[in-house]
């Protein structure tokens, strides 16, 4: 008898440490497999490639990217696209008109986390499009030529080109999966250069017009505040909860912080618009503190489960065209749930589906989705190449900006108000 229990024991203990070890070699795997590997860019107009490196790297780059097998990839004719950029590569002069010719190459690939990636000069400001209309919106850093350009001022012209057909040429080079998601990433191209070190804009405001040059930095330090969750009580039964960004580990504990002050409210407005993503486990985490039930996470496939300190009021949530990556992560999560209702513009149209970047032998690193199957949400919700949807679509007007009015969020306080 004492036998056979050990003979029992000693093939439990053998399978327990089969399986043990089968989930090591497994979390290891998936470890090496999906890490997202960072590679070292470089400027545009330090990379220095001969005619023949320029024909080995693009073949190596197309090389690697038809062995993705990315979703991305499998969706359009990439042997054809590759023998049309190939013959274009062949006739480059220098390197600047090949890195130029890939960022073309990477933009018709029409995904937004699909890139090539090289560092820019930075002008020290950032800009919006609102009504069809460009204006400066922010500072980055205001010990640097604060007075040059102002907040509000509207560009009309850049470097002698009306903005129209300036940021019609810059289309080329801005990948996207929605239209929408590609004027939005214009905006970034208006005050950033990969060779320009000064950028000249004619800029109308109400002194007039007038033109200015301005320098595009290489190394530009911002001086805004590090707060990325911003809470405050806009009366004592609304609450506002902006949060800038899902990306980096400070995120969530500054929500932990913000979110005890907000809790009680009868209502809660949490703004997303200008949230470019980040992780989607961060996204997750948050997400637990608005829904009302147990739900399945868009991304992961793991159960949400709302915590004990979940908000109790009615939630409202304001996207727009910059809310991407991560951030529409928590848009599906949230609007499934079926406990928010959703205001503003669609969204970028672009979750992730597991980016990872590479590089060729040369230093050109790129990046695209990794998943040979798009995402598809619980619900059935495409995660790329469609933006989310809101309950209710306002978009921000010209006019209200200038008057210093967000549109979207007096329309979400008069409709919580009825």
């Amino acid at each position: 008898m004492k036998k056979a229990i050990k003979k029992i024991l000693k093939w439990f203990f053998i399978v327990i440490g089969v399986l043990v070890i089968s989930l090591v070699g497994l979390f290891v795997y998936l470890k090496i497999a999906y890490q997202q590997k960072s590679y070292p860019w470089v400027y545009m107009n330090e990379l220095i490639l001969s005619e023949s490196e320029r024909v080995s790297d693009f073949e190596e780059v197309c090389k690697i990217l038809k062995g993705t097998n990315s979703f991305v990839i499998q969706r359009i004719d990439f042997d054809k696209l590759a023998e049309k950029y190939a013959k274009q590569v062949e006739n480059t002069q220098s390197s600047i008109e090949y890195t130029n010719l890939l960022a073309q190459f990477f933009a018709e690939l029409q995904n937004g986390h699909t890139s090539v990636n090289f560092y820019c000069y930075k002008g020290n400001y950032w800009a919006t499009i609102i009504d069809n209309r460009v204006f400066v919106d922010g500072v980055i850093n205001k010990e640097l030529n604060p007075t040059i350009i102002k907040p509000k001022d509207e560009i009309v012209a850049i470097n002698n080109i009306p903005i129209g057909e300036w940021l019609d040429a810059e289309k080329l080079f801005a990948g996207s999966s929605t239209l929408e998601h590609r004027l939005t990433k214009l905006t970034y191209h208006i005050f950033t250069s990969y060779t320009d070190t000064v950028r000249t804009f004619k800029i109308r405001n109400a002194e007039g017009e007038s033109e200015v040059t301005i320098p595009l930095y290489k190394d530009l330090k911002s001086d805004i505040d590090t707060l990325y969750v911003i809470g405050k009580m806009l009366n004592d039964s609304v609450a506002y909860l902006k949060i800038i960004t899902m990306g980096g580990n400070r995120i969530f504990p500054q929500f932990q912080q913000v979110y005890p002050s907000l809790s009680n409210a009868s209502h809660i407005i949490i703004d997303v618009r200008e949230n470019g993503g980040g992780n989607s486990g961060t996204s997750e985490k948050i997400a637990k503190y608005f829904i009302a039930k147990p739900q399945t996470a868009c991304v992961s496939g793991q159960q949400l489960e709302p915590v004990v300190e979940s908000f109790k009021g009615k939630v409202y949530l304001l996207i727009g065209n910059a809310t991407f990556s991560a951030a529409e992560n928590f848009v599906i999560d949230l609007k499934e749930s079926g406990n928010v209702t959703v205001i503003g513009e669609p969204t970028g149209g672009d979750t992730g589906n597991r980016p990872r970047e590479f590089q060729t032998s040369h230093g050109i690193v790129f990046r695209i989705p990794t998943r040979k199957k798009m995402q598809i949400s619980p619900q059935g919700f495409p995660m790329e190449g469609v933006g989310i949807e809101p309950h209710h679509l306002v978009r921000q007007s010209a006019e209200d900006y200038l008057e210093g009015k967000d549109t979207v969020l007096e329309y979400t306080l008069d409709l919580l108000s009825k």
